[in-house]
């Protein structure tokens, strides 16, 4: 098993050392944007989950205060109905 991947490791070197400086230019390069592109990714996740917990703290304070239904709440929030039971079901976590 350990030759195997020896063996594995010595052909992918071997491989990396016959590219040329433009391949090797043209690979940095595609590592870097695919990089950015993850990073543009994960910062979009996190102003999702941003928003997400923004809108279920407000569902909860305008239940808590002005006495709305979970479905009163939403609407009066405007959250388009295809994710009312995404926060249905976040809230019903919380508030148990």
């Amino acid at each position: 098993m350990v030759a195997k991947e020896s063996e594995e490791m010595a052909e992918a070197a071997e491989k990396l050392l016959q590219i040329s400086a433009d391949e090797r230019a043209q690979a940095y390069a595609f590592s870097r944007d695919n990089s950015e592109f993850a990073r543009k990714l994960h910062e979009q996740g996190i102003r999702e989950e941003g928003i997400e917990e923004g809108l279920v703290t407000s569902i909860i304070n305008l239940m808590n205060n002005l006495k709305l239904s979970i479905e009163d709440a939403m609407i009066a929030l405007g959250i388009p109905e295809a994710e009312h039971n995404n926060y249905v079901s976040i809230i019903q976590g919380i508030v148990k």
